[in-house]
């Protein structure tokens, strides 16, 4: 049921706004359908409401109620401002919610109907976004339809780790050559928690050393992904347990980050908070 009403914001429904042009415009109605519907609907009430005003006008107030000085005046507020946002307000607001995807669907070169034999039918999305599709109706993502993830490191992983000083911060430990033999080992969160909260468990190596000398560890998590791999991955993601920042490199690039400087140093702190 969801489905069919999200539905009539797009391809002419009787929610669709066209995001180029959303002013409705009587040589171009279908730019701005509900504001469409709305005119039709009012003009045909428009020569009724003239009676009305007469009789009623002055119930409420002692300058009476007019049609175009009132009616046609809250008309023409909503045809110009109102109708020409709202549509894509509440989509935000279904995206919002989870209601409805953040990523835009895809577009056909011809919205539906009869085409003939050798129609070049495109695939259009949004800016620098990738189509996978399939000419049998499968799901292009991975045979029998559910969607396929392959973690590369999660928490158990190896890792090294020292506290930031300049010496090491500046010798180049970002890249995937350098030495880490002297730095510690450990697994999972690190950090440290001195007062018993639900952040200790989830520091699995403790760093008490880090405290009053530098606000920043510093974290190697080896991993290798093969060249079959590599072929057929969609895209990666990194999902990060941070308190109150990080900034995260892969070979020496950086990759993301949250509530970090615009310039880093050894002992950059958390321009915000984080728990």
């Amino acid at each position: 049921m969801r489905t069919v009403f999200i539905e009539h914001f797009f391809n002419g429904g009787v929610l669709y706004v066209d995001p180029k042009n959303p002013t409705w415009d009587l040589s171009h109605p279908k730019r701005n359908v509900p504001a469409d519907l709305w005119m039709n609907l009012t003009s045909g009430i428009e020569t009724a409401l003239i009676a009305e005003s007469a009789r009623w006008g002055d119930y409420r107030r002692s300058t009476p109620y007019t049609v175009s000085e009132d009616f046609r005046i809250v008309r023409n507020d909503l045809i110009e401002n109102w109708f020409p946002r709202r549509s894509a307000i509440v989509l935000e607001q279904f995206r919002g919610q989870d209601l409805y995807p953040k990523i835009g669907a895809p577009e056909l070169s011809q919205f539906g109907g009869l085409i003939e034999e050798g129609f070049p039918l495109q695939l259009s999305g949004p800016d620098e976004a990738k189509i996978y599709y399939t000419l049998d109706g499968s799901d292009p993502r991975v045979s029998g339809g559910e969607a396929s993830e392959t973690i590369l490191l999660d928490e158990s992983n190896p890792t090294r780790f020292t506290v930031s000083e300049p010496s090491i911060f500046e010798a180049g430990w970002r890249q995937f050559s350098f030495d880490d033999s002297s730095w510690g080992d450990g697994r999972g969160g690190i950090g440290y928690e001195l007062a018993p909260s639900v952040y200790r468990d989830l520091i699995a190596t403790a760093v008490p050393e880090m405290m009053g000398v530098s606000r920043s560890a510093l974290i190697r998590i080896p991993f290798e992904v093969s060249a079959d791999e590599l072929s057929v991955a969609g895209s990666l993601n990194l999902k990060m347990r941070f308190d109150d920042g990080f900034v995260a490199y892969l070979n020496g690039v950086q990759i993301a980050s949250a509530n970090a400087p615009e310039n880093l140093s050894w002992n950059s702190g958390a321009v915000d908070g984080h728990p």
